[in-house]
């Protein structure tokens, strides 16, 4: 915004502003953006929450 530059944000946080004319789409054809690591840190423990158990698979990684 005001002339900051580009940026790849979530669409669930640009969607108010792009709404609003505030932010514009722009197409990058053949960029592509960097794979990067996500970790789910939780405290150890026998029983995980099912909630916790579901959420980093779905991030795809191993309990």
């Amino acid at each position: 915004m005001a002339g900051a530059g580009i940026a790849l944000l979530s669409s669930w946080y640009t969607a108010e502003y792009l709404h609003s004319g505030r932010l514009v789409t722009i197409a990058l054809e053949d960029a592509q953006p960097k794979e990067l690591a996500v970790w789910a840190v939780y405290p150890a423990r026998r029983q995980v929450l099912s909630k916790v158990r579901v959420f980093v698979e779905g991030l795809g990684g191993e309990r």
